[in-house]
């Protein structure tokens, strides 16, 4: 990949990596609402919620270091295709 083209790759995947971030500071407001939003049953809730914010608060932390990771490891290992590329003049006779 060109350099420009990687440049844009590592720009989208860092920002997912920020949003991703981001949003994982909500997951403690969406909590406190959903528990209040139950009125009469937020004792009842908050057995379960806490479960809800460790689960999301996890995946979007996955998420932003894995979009991290990608976008530090971009075009890092590049490799010539036209250099792998198969010998296509070479042929072996296989007989079964």
């Amino acid at each position: 990949m060109s350099p420009e083209v990687a440049a844009q790759v590592e720009d989208r995947f860092d920002n997912l990596s920020q949003d991703f971030y981001n949003l994982s500071d909500l997951i403690n407001t969406a909590r406190i609402t959903i528990e209040s939003a139950c009125g009469d049953f937020t004792a009842d809730m908050k057995a379960y919620t806490p479960n809800f914010e460790n689960g999301w608060t996890q995946t979007f932390d996955i998420g932003s270091e894995s979009a991290g990771l990608i976008a530090g490891n971009t075009n890092q290992l590049q490799v010539d295709l036209e250099a792998v590329d198969r010998d296509a003049s070479h042929t072996t006779t296989i007989t079964l």
